[in-house]
């Protein structure tokens, strides 16, 4: 489930242009099965893991999920992420 303040923050970062519709998408996944890796959100996608991997990292840097370490897949050191909550 989406924490409302999560919401609040993507919702006022789309309003003013600044985020799109993949990075819902990317943010709902995360906070839904998080902590995840792109490697296990590319079949929830629908879209190969370098389509959607940049609206990670932008997500990261407005603060709205983190790594939640590091895991290995298929002998693959990456990042399982997941949302950052806001009290």
């Amino acid at each position: 489930m989406i924490q409302q303040t999560s919401l609040e923050a993507f919702n006022s970062l789309r309003d003013a242009g600044e985020l799109d519709g993949d990075e819902l998408r990317v943010l709902r996944l995360i906070e839904q099965h998080g902590p995840i890796t792109s490697r296990e959100m590319e079949p929830l996608m629908g879209k190969p893991v370098h389509c959607f991997s940049g609206r990670i990292t932008k997500l990261q840097e407005r603060g709205l999920v983190r790594s939640a370490g590091r895991v290995k897949i298929d002998g693959s050191s990456m990042n399982a992420w997941t949302a950052v909550r806001r009290e």
